[in-house]
C-alpha cells in the first residue's frame, strides 16, 4: 500500500466517522392543539360593529383624535458647514458660488457664509 492509499483510508473512516456522530437528532413530537372552542364569526362581527359604534369615553379621545404637529424650522449653523454643503446651501437659496472671482476660482467658504446668513436675516 502506497502513502496516498493509506491517506485515503483515513479520510475516509474519518469522515464515516464524522457522519456518525452529526446525524440528525429526531424532531420532538409537535404538542397537541388544545380542543377550543370559537364563536362563530358572525358573532364576532357583530360585536365589534357594535363596540364601534359606541362613543369614546372623554379621557381617550384625545389619544385617538388626529393632532396637528407643529414644525420648528431651525436655523442651520452655516459656520460649521463644509463647503460642499455651504455650496449645496447657496445652490438652493439661489446664490452663485461657481466662478465668483474668475475661471475655477469658487466663492470662499467665509463669504457663502456671509452671503447665507445675509439672506436668513
Amino acid at each position: 500500500m502506497s502513502a496516498f492509499e493509506i491517506l485515503l483510508y483515513a479520510v475516509a473512516i474519518l469522515g464515516v466517522l464524522l457522519l456518525r456522530a452529526e446525524a440528525p437528532q429526531p424532531a420532538p413530537a409537535p404538542a397537541p392543539i388544545p380542543d377550543v372552542q370559537l364563536p362563530p364569526l358572525e358573532d364576532l362581527v357583530s360585536e365589534a360593529e357594535a363596540l364601534a359604534a359606541k362613543p369614546m369615553p372623554a379621557v381617550a379621545a384625545p389619544i385617538f383624535a388626529p393632532t396637528a404637529i407643529a414644525r420648528l424650522e431651525v436655523a442651520p449653523s452655516y459656520r460649521t458647514m463644509s463647503s460642499q454643503e455651504l455650496r449645496r446651501h447657496c445652490t438652493r437659496r439661489g446664490i452663485t458660488w461657481a466662478h465668483t472671482r474668475g475661471r475655477n476660482k469658487h466663492m470662499l467658504k467665509g463669504a457663502m457664509v456671509a452671503a447665507l446668513e445675509a439672506l436668513t436675516d
